[in-house]
């Protein structure tokens, strides 16, 4: 049977999008949560235009992600951190420091999820990190830990 989303459902659809969904399924869950119409004709009609929207939004995000991903790979973000008598550092950097100083660096607004970090940074060098932004595309930053004594 043929249901017509009313909110964003992350394995089944998008609001708006006309989605396949067995008999049961929408009269169990989907319309008793109100998540989900039956289709009509004319709901069809409408579900193609909303489904035409969807995916032109789409291309134009995955361009707009694909130039901060440029835009990243050519950034070197500088944090600076207070060192130890022994030079080590004295907490690691978290994701959100690097969010926050590719902001104020690189004026992209990332948040800390969208930050992978393969280990935790305890030391002073050079690392590169990955970044997840929109429309599944990943950046790699590099990132330089500095001491401040």
């Amino acid at each position: 049977m043929q249901a017509i989303l009313k909110k964003d459902l992350h394995p089944l659809g998008q609001k708006g999008q006309a989605v396949q969904v067995k008999p049961g399924y929408f009269r169990n869950f989907l319309f008793p949560q109100g998540l989900a119409v039956a289709a009509t004709r004319k709901l069809l009609v409408k579900a193609a235009e909303v489904n035409q929207k969807v995916q032109e939004e789409q291309v134009r995000l995955k361009k707009e992600a694909e130039k901060l991903r440029e835009t990243l790979r050519e950034t070197s973000i500088h944090i600076k951190e207070k060192l130890t008598k022994k030079g080590t550092l004295f907490a690691k950097v978290s994701a959100k420091e690097i969010a926050q100083a590719i902001e104020a660096q690189a004026k992209i607004v990332v948040r800390p999820d969208q930050i992978v970090l393969a280990a935790a940074i305890k030391t002073i060098g050079t690392f590169e990190v990955d970044v997840k932004l929109p429309s599944g595309v990943n950046a790699r930053v590099r990132i330089i830990i500095e001491g401040v004594e």
